[in-house]
């Protein structure tokens, strides 16, 4: 059976805020945290942004793609917001045989976290998991 992969994650992360340009550079404020700590449960992080880069092979390019964000609570039930966008993979701008990457960014406002634990910061393309990002959700006082 052939497995076929289509993009590939290069990186994610959390930040508290971000902005994404259209030539996929970014600005980062409070970026790369991986706890947040909750003075009474449920706790709401009032705005967080998942940046990441996906690469694509030449062939992969000139088609349309769909990344779907969603947070797993340690229960496993689905967080809300689940968030999407979608986008036409463009070639490599000075080498269509080449590799190209797509950034994106997705802003959570109002997250409420149920309880302390793992949560699961899921990307895929709706189907296959193309990575992820594990946010530590610890009571105030708790270690970090």
């Amino acid at each position: 059976m052939l497995t076929v992969e289509l993009m590939k994650l290069e990186f994610a992360f959390l930040a508290d805020a971000a902005t994404l340009q259209d030539n996929g550079m970014f600005a980062v404020v409070g970026g790369g945290f991986d706890v947040v700590l909750g003075e009474k449960f449920p706790a709401t992080k009032y705005a967080m942004a998942l940046i990441g880069r996906v690469r694509f092979e030449a062939e992969e390019c000139g088609k349309h793609y769909r990344i779907h964000a969603e947070i797993v609570a340690p229960d496993g039930q689905i967080v809300p917001p689940d968030l999407w966008i979608a986008f036409n993979q463009a070639p490599h701008p000075r080498q269509p045989n080449r590799s190209n990457v797509t950034t994106f960014c997705f802003n959570f406002q109002g997250v409420q976290f149920s309880a302390p634990g793992d949560y699961v910061f899921r990307l895929s393309d709706g189907t296959q998991t193309i990575g992820q990002v594990i946010l530590e959700v610890v009571p105030q006082g708790g270690q970090t």
